[in-house]
């Protein structure tokens, strides 16, 4: 018996992920002017199970991303451990609580990603915080603009709509067909009103 799985094995090796000869990206609809085509969509798949990311970015925040927040957090920690060491620093527990609510608002906005897929334009703060989704039959438009200092960053209601941002004043605001208007903000807003205006016709 053990001779049998191994013949059968032998025979299957290098078999069982090995690409059709015959298999060709454009012939198969995985790939045209439009998209990228990279060695995750090497196989054949079911277009409805399957997007191909048209856009796809993510801008850290002003106050250096993760990074920042697990430097808070070891703060946090380590003024914590000292607080139980030695008691009479008891007046460092404001401290801690500071420390450990900034890294949570840190953690939260840490980045904002933006992707386009041939379905929709989708955009989330950190790792999946406020994931929204807007399908592209519902945008008509795109526009470079500048936000004004006073606006902030986070999520933020503006005069032009509601605004997504963690760093910088530079965005693209975003038309929908029903008259609404939302910003995001962005490192490279052109690059990215670029892909929304390509993405929609």
């Amino acid at each position: 018996m053990s001779c049998l799985v191994t013949s059968l094995l032998r025979q299957s090796k290098g078999t069982i992920f090995q690409e059709p000869s015959d298999f060709r990206p454009e012939r198969e609809g995985l790939f045209n002017g439009s998209q990228t085509y990279s060695h995750r969509e090497k196989y054949p798949m079911n277009r409805s199970n399957f997007q191909v990311d048209r856009y796809r970015h993510t801008q850290p925040n002003l106050a250096g991303g993760s990074k920042t927040t697990f430097l808070l957090v070891a703060l946090a920690l380590a003024g914590f451990v000292a607080v139980i060491i030695l008691p009479e620093l008891g007046f460092l527990k404001a401290i801690i609580l500071l420390l450990a609510l900034l890294a949570a608002v840190n953690a939260v906005f840490s980045s904002l990603t933006v992707v386009i897929t041939d379905s929709g334009f989708e955009y989330w703060f950190g790792m999946g915080v406020w994931h929204k989704k807007i399908p592209l039959t519902e945008i008509s438009g795109s526009a470079v603009v500048k936000n004004s200092w006073w606006y902030g960053w986070g999520i933020r209601l503006t005069p032009h709509g509601w605004l997504y941002n963690v760093a910088g004043l530079d965005a693209v605001e975003i038309l929908l067909k029903n008259g609404r208007k939302i910003r995001i903000g962005t490192d490279e807003p052109e690059k990215l009103s670029v892909a929304i205006d390509h993405a929609i016709r």
